[in-house]
């Protein structure tokens, strides 16, 4: 028999109001084919003693060249 007991933090215990984070990073490869990756994400939140909201935002884009010169794009996003 298995028992799960899930135990919210006090309120004490949160941060209450606005908080909010971001990142960036990109990177860059040349040898045989060169190919490029550029990243960033960012989450914003919100808590009171009634509500927590929070929303967030990633987005990718990379390029890579192929053997015959073509370029191959990819992308992303939350």
């Amino acid at each position: 028999m298995l028992i799960v007991a899930l135990v919210a933090p006090s309120l004490a215990a949160q941060t209450l109001g606005w908080k909010g984070t971001t990142d960036a990073s990109a990177t860059l490869f040349f040898g045989n084919t060169s190919q490029w990756v550029v990243a960033g994400g960012s989450q914003l939140a919100y808590s009171d003693s009634a509500i927590e909201v929070r929303g967030e935002l990633h987005a990718d884009y990379a390029q890579t060249a192929t053997d015959s010169g073509s370029s191959v794009v990819s992308r992303g996003g939350r």
